[in-house]
């Protein structure tokens, strides 16, 4: 391995990668001293050797001892194998006790160890005095790091005299088997004064051993930790769980550097509030320069405890809130402003909501949006309420199927709609470099962003019409739930956001169930959507259509309405009826052979003939049955009148039958009579044997 390559891998392990400054040229952090900045530089030579120099002047010895390679590692000719390697021995035997240690390449030499912490303390000084060559050692303040009530590391300050270059020269010391080395301890690494940190209070951070101290003379519980601003990662956040953290940030890029690392590791370990808090910001301490600290506001003489504590509660009023990266957005309910539901359509499409229609392809969903978008462009009255009209507004028109110029603008113009309100959204354009437009088509989860930018386009829109949603959503798996919830749960919130309603239109599928489990995909689209309506053909009238309510969570579910396409010129529009109606959405269901119409009645009456094939039933017990059956009473009447069932009594017994060829007279449908009389003398009985099977429910 290259000297260069060991080096830097070896730096890289530190957490103090090279940064290219030149052609061979690096700077880096030192690793002989607690460097805050990239004092050292390391140049590769024409030979590859390494050329190291450090501003703050660690010698060579000190600078390569600090990454635990010998001084040898730096030149092209070193072996980097084992002392028995290179002796061609055999590797001396492990002790399988041993931990297995995972080292740089090259030999590792640990750092000197030293019994006492005072020992540790003198070398450190010694070596300050001859990095910054100076005749005396520099006045020292030592800051002690507990764990478990024992001192395990000391952050040993020197503060360096005038014409120095800089003010302090930082060494750590840390205690470990072998005794004190002049190295910063292993991570984690205790809090400073974490012994003091007890209880749940609020914790107040600054940075730096003296800003800590500053903050305890103020009363509070101040703390840092080790290592300084590049280094926050490697303490122990532990003791911040469950407490407020207020984070006092110093006035210079590091400053806020280190204040945003700690914030976020507070966040982290599950601190309750995390709080910045910027001095400059109180107007008393507008000017204070750039690096200043709580230390240097509280050193001013213009500054009393008092005063600073004073100040700085107003600070804490109005700290910054720190949110983290990632984190459960979470309300508190006495803070939301209650706000009542807008509707476009009172009580049918909700403003800033996702509504879905959906229907069969030939139940006139289209015709039906093409009559909402006319109504929003005009401001005419809705059908169940004519009389009050409303401001016009601008629809913007998603419709991927009908032709712009033969189906669309003639619906509208039937409609009555103001055209110049209602926007048709077609493929999305790029322009490409040569000036050539490009288009494709457009999609919901592509191109949403650029949706909302064409209604900033449209201010006064209240409606998005979107028909059908499918067409938009292509490459997504419609049946699965998920896929279609993150389409529409972005198109939801852009309604929110925005307060424009949005109405998707849907086809149903061709299978089996309940109507809100007929739309056609998954139950995302019905579960996203806050109102949904189905259109149904009307199986009595199939020129008429019915409206009818399928899902509501912001309104009663009211009722239905009725609607015909009706001839009006060259292109047929809808004509509401008056009055609304009571048909439900359950009622209108798929048969298991694919085709749409009444099942449900046709399924009750399947039930009722099941039923009554072996005789009549008394009408109370029937009543019952279909109710445990899941029939409605309003569907098994249809299924009794599509039968022909009619109710008679035989003694104090109402009950019912399947109708007989025999009983029906010219004109009158067939079924039981109602009353069965005397030996047949006030009406006809049914047979006898319906009168004898009713025995068994006597």
């Amino acid at each position: 391995m290259e000297p260069f390559e060991r080096f830097e891998a070896a730096m890289r392990g530190l957490g103090r990668p090279l940064k290219r400054v030149g052609s061979h040229k690096y700077t880096a952090r030192c690793p002989a001293h607690d460097d805050e900045h990239a004092s050292l530089s390391v140049t590769v030579g024409n030979d590859g050797r390494l050329l190291l120099y450090c501003f703050a002047g660690c010698d060579f010895e000190e600078i390569m001892r600090g990454v635990n390679l010998e001084p040898q590692a730096a030149f092209p000719d070193y072996d980097d194998r084992p002392p028995h390697r290179r002796l061609g021995q055999r590797p001396p035997a492990r002790d399988a006790r041993a931990p297995r240690t995972r080292g740089t390449s090259g030999t590792v030499r640990p750092p000197t160890s030293y019994r006492r912490k005072e020992d540790a303390i003198e070398a450190a000084a010694r070596l300050v005095q001859r990095a910054n060559q100076l005749a005396e050692c520099p006045t020292r303040t030592d800051f002690e790091y507990l764990a478990g009530g024992e001192v395990v590391a000391v952050s040993l300050r020197f503060d360096l005299p005038p014409g120095s270059g800089r003010s302090k020269d930082i060494r750590p010391i840390a205690r470990g088997e072998n005794g004190w080395t002049i190295t910063a301890p292993p991570a984690p690494r205790p809090l400073f004064r974490v012994d003091e940190l007890t209880g749940d209070g609020p914790v107040f951070m600054g940075e730096g051993e003296v800003c800590a101290l500053a903050l305890v003379t103020l009363g509070l519980a101040g703390t840092t930790s080790f290592g300084g601003s590049n280094a926050p990662q490697h303490s122990d956040w532990s003791p911040m769980a469950g407490r407020d953290v207020y984070i006092l940030v110093d006035r210079d890029k590091a400053g806020e550097g280190y204040g945003q690392k700690v914030a976020q590791i507070a966040v982290e370990v599950g601190a309750r509030h995390v709080y910045i808090i910027r001095l400059w910001e109180h107007e008393s301490w507008a000017d204070l320069p750039v690096g200043g600290d709580i230390a240097d506001v509280l050193d001013s003489p213009d500054e009393t405890p008092e005063s600073v504590r004073t100040k700085l509660e107003t600070l804490i009023e109005r700290a910054e809130l720190v949110e983290p990266a990632e984190r459960l957005s979470v309300t508190r309910m006495d803070r939301v402003e209650p706000q009542t539901v807008e509707w476009v359509w009172p009580g049918r499409i909700p403003a800033g909501k996702l509504t879905m229609i959906v229907g069969d392809p030939s139940a006139g969903k289209s015709f039906l949006s093409m009559d909402i978008a006319a109504r929003v462009s005009t401001g005419v009255g809705w059908p169940d309420d004519p009389g009050a009209t409303r401001s016009s507004a601008d629809v913007l028109l998603l419709n991927d199927e009908d032709g712009l110029a033969d189906t669309i603008h003639p619906r509208l113009v039937a409609a009555e709609a103001n055209l110049a309100r209602v926007h048709h959204v077609g493929a999305t354009r790029r322009w490409s470099d040569d000036g050539e437009a490009t288009y494709r088509p457009f999609h919901l989860a592509a191109d949403l962003r650029l949706l909302e930018d064409e209604l900033k386009r449209h201010p006064n829109s209240k409606l998005i019409i979107i028909d059908p949603i499918n067409a938009y959503i292509s490459g997504t798996d419609a049946h699965k739930d998920v896929d279609i919830r993150s389409i529409l749960t972005p198109l939801a919130q852009l309604a929110e956001r925005t307060g424009i309603s949005v109405v998707a239109i849907c086809h149903l599928r061709k299978s089996a169930g309940k109507a809100i489990h007929s739309v056609l995909g998954s139950i995302g689209y019905v579960g996203v959507a806050r109102v949904v309506w189905l259109v149904a053909l009307d199986q009595d009238n199939r020129e008429r259509r019915l409206f009818l309510p399928l899902k509501n969570n912001l309104a009663p579910l009211g009722l239905g309405l009725a609607y015909r396409i009706v001839a009006h010129g060259d292109m047929p529009r809808l004509e509401w009826e008056s009055e609304p109606v009571d048909n439900r959405a359950d009622d209108f269901t798929i048969s298991d052979d694919g085709r749409r119409d009444q099942s449900a009645v046709d399924e009750a009456a399947d039930w009722l003939k099941d039923v009554l094939a072996v005789g009549p039933v008394p009408s109370k017990e029937l009543d019952k049955r279909a109710e445990e059956d899941g029939i409605r009473p309003r569907t098994l009447r249809r299924a009794k009148k599509t039968l022909g069932v009619r109710p008679f009594r035989s003694g104090a017994i109402w009950a019912c039958a399947l109708p007989q060829p025999s009983d029906a007279t010219p004109g009158e449908p067939t079924g039981c009579r109602t009353e069965l009389g005397q030996g047949g003398q006030v009406g006809q009985a049914p047979e006898a044997g319906h009168v004898g099977q009713l025995d068994r429910w006597r």
